[in-house]
């Protein structure tokens, strides 16, 4: 007779807690904008008592002299690898990702940069119950199937950094 394994009533119930927490990620861009926006960001909601953690890929870190208090991640870009495999690089930024997200568990993951690349999605994607932020001003002309579609239905808004509100 075949069994089949069903979970259990208790782990159907797992709802995944969340910390009051925000984890940044921005991407390299030219005079570092990306990196310096969400160090703002990052240290205005210090100020309101929330955890904050900063992972970039921006080579160019400035003005780290505010983020005393929060942790700081460099992840190297892409391009820093010769003839590395773009699928590759993304499948070892989701496992590094992934470890910041694990060690954290945010309530909210922002991201700041021209689009988000395969790795960062699947990291969020698996995690429902964070809310996720793209922060997009692109000084760059990408068209539009350049970007990936299906990541913009994994975040729950898309902000221009132009718009102002608490």
């Amino acid at each position: 007779m075949k069994k089949i394994f069903t979970k259990s009533k208790k782990e159907k119930g797992i709802k995944k807690i969340t910390r009051n927490c925000i984890v940044g990620y921005s991407a390299g861009s030219p005079r570092g904008i990306h990196f310096e926006r969400m160090e703002a960001i990052l240290y205005g909601l210090r100020q309101t008592g929330i955890q904050t953690v900063h992972v970039t890929s921006d080579r160019e870190i400035r003005a780290f002299q505010r983020a005393k208090s929060h942790a700081l991640y460099s992840i190297p870009s892409r391009g820093q690898f010769d003839d590395m495999i773009p699928r590759t690089w993304n499948k070892k930024f989701e496992q590094i990702f992934s470890g910041v997200l694990d060690t954290f568990h945010p309530r909210t993951v922002m991201f700041d940069g021209d689009y988000p690349f395969r790795g960062f999605l699947n990291s969020i994607s698996l995690r429902p119950e964070m809310n996720r932020f793209w922060i997009r001003e692109s000084i760059l002309n990408h068209k539009i199937n350049d970007l990936p579609i299906d990541g913009f239905d994994i975040f729950d808004a898309i902000i221009h950094p132009s718009l102002k509100r608490r």
